[in-house]
C-alpha cells in the first residue's frame, strides 16, 4: 500500500493500526482528521462484511474520532451519521437509533448519505409500529429534497396514459401492467404471485421493496426507478394492481373514472381509493398487503 493511502487500509493488523495511529497523530485536528477518521472506518467496514472483527474495528474507530478528532458541530455529526449506519448495519439496533436521532438533533454538514438519515430511521419506526412518527420523518426528508414527490392530491387529477401514449379508461388495463413488469424482466425481479392479483400477491411485493442490503432497498419503486417513471406510469399502474386485489379479497367491483386515478373499488356501500395505498406504499414505505388489509375491514 502506498503511504498516502494509509488511511485507506482495507486490512487491520498490527502494522496497518500502528501506520495509522501514527499518522492521525499528526493530522491537523477538525476536519480533515474527520475525514481520515470516517474514510478508514468506511474501507474497514465494507472491506469483507463476513469478518466481523473488521466491522469492529470501524466501529471504534468513530467512536475515537468523536473524542480525539476535534471536528466542529457539523462534522461531528457526520461521524455520528457514519456510526449510526454502521450500528444498525452490524446488528446494534437500539445504539444505532439511538446515534442517529442524535445526528437529527444536531448541527448538520454539508455530507449527505444515501438514504437520508430521516428515511432510515422512518424505518426504523415502521418496524416498531409508529406510522405517525415515521411519515413526519419522511416529509422531513422530502422537504429538503431538490425534486420532492408530487402530492397525492395533484397526482389524482392528472391524466395517466399506457405505454402507447393513449389514456387508461379501464384499470385493469393499468393493473396488468404491473404483472408485465414482473414477469422476470431485467428491470423488475420476478414476482410469480403477481399472477394471481390477490392480497398474496401484494404480500409478494411488500417482501421484495423491503429487502434491504446495507440500509439501501434498491428493489423499492422510489430507489429503484426514476421519479418521472414512478409518477407518469408505475404508482398510478400499482394502484390499480392494489385495485384488483381489493375487488378479489372483498368481491367488489370497480368503478372506472378518468383519469384513471379517480377510479374507485366499490366494496358493498364503501368505495376504496387503491391509488391512495399504492402513493403510501411509494412515498412513505407502508405494506401494500396491510392497508389493503386494513382498507377491506373498515
Amino acid at each position: 500500500m502506498s503511504d498516502r493511502d494509509w488511511f485507506r487500509s482495507r486490512t487491520w493488523d498490527e502494522a496497518a493500526r500502528t501506520r495509522f495511529d501514527t499518522k492521525i497523530r499528526r493530522a491537523r485536528k477538525g476536519f480533515s482528521r474527520a475525514q481520515y477518521f470516517w474514510v478508514q472506518a468506511g474501507s474497514l467496514f465494507y472491506a469483507r462484511p463476513t469478518e466481523p472483527a473488521l466491522r469492529r474495528a470501524a466501529i471504534e474507530l468513530l467512536e475515537r474520532a468523536l473524542v480525539e478528532s476535534g471536528a466542529e458541530a457539523g462534522d461531528r455529526t457526520t461521524l455520528l451519521d457514519h456510526l449510526g449506519r454502521f450500528q444498525l448495519i452490524a446488528g446494534d439496533r437500539a445504539a444505532g437509533i439511538r446515534t442517529l436521532e442524535a445526528v437529527l438533533a444536531g448541527a448538520r454538514s454539508f455530507h449527505a448519505h444515501d438514504p437520508p438519515t430521516e428515511i432510515v430511521l422512518a424505518r426504523r419506526r415502521l418496524e416498531d409500529g409508529d406510522r405517525a412518527e415515521a411519515a413526519r420523518l419522511f416529509d422531513v426528508a422530502y422537504a429538503q429534497m431538490f425534486a420532492p414527490p408530487t402530492s397525492y392530491a395533484e397526482l389524482a387529477a392528472r391524466e395517466i396514459v399506457d405505454v402507447q401514449g393513449a389514456p387508461y379508461r379501464d384499470p385493469e388495463d393499468a393493473a396488468e401492467a404491473i404483472v408485465v413488469y414482473y414477469h422476470a424482466e431485467d428491470e423488475h425481479p420476478a414476482v410469480d404471485e403477481v399472477y394471481a392479483g390477490d392480497l398474496g400477491a401484494l404480500a409478494a411485493l411488500d417482501r421484495i421493496y423491503a429487502t434491504e442490503v446495507d440500509l439501501v432497498r434498491t428493489l423499492h419503486p422510489r430507489t429503484a426507478y426514476k421519479r418521472d417513471f414512478v409518477e407518469t406510469q408505475f404508482l398510478p399502474e400499482l394502484g390499480a394492481f392494489v385495485g384488483r386485489a381489493l375487488v378479489k379479497a372483498g368481491g367488489g367491483r370497480w368503478r372506472a373514472a378518468a383519469p384513471l386515478m379517480q377510479s374507485r373499488v366499490v366494496n358493498g356501500a364503501r368505495e376504496l381509493d387503491p391509488f391512495r395505498i399504492a402513493y403510501d406504499c411509494v412515498y412513505y414505505e407502508l405494506p401494500l398487503a396491510a392497508l389493503a388489509a386494513e382498507a377491506l375491514a373498515r
